[in-house]
């Protein structure tokens, strides 16, 4: 990634290297998680966000995973 000239394509692995620090750069919030799933209230997310590491990966899968089941 570092000697890529602007304009290259990185590649598939580079490509989604890229993507996972786009979305890892913006912090993880009940709003944006309430209007992706929809089927969880927001007090739910609150209780899974607030029982996880602050790791946004594993925040989202701690909503994401009871979301599923439901």
């Amino acid at each position: 990634m570092h000697l890529l000239r602007p304009g290259d394509h990185p590649g598939p692995a580079g490509a989604i290297f890229c993507r996972w620090t786009h979305a890892v750069a913006r912090p993880v919030s009940v709003v944006q998680l309430g209007k992706v799933i929809g089927v969880t209230s927001a007090e739910r997310i609150a209780l899974c966000l607030d029982a996880t590491d602050g790791n946004p990966v594993g925040r989202a899968v701690a909503v994401l995973q009871p979301s599923l089941r439901l």
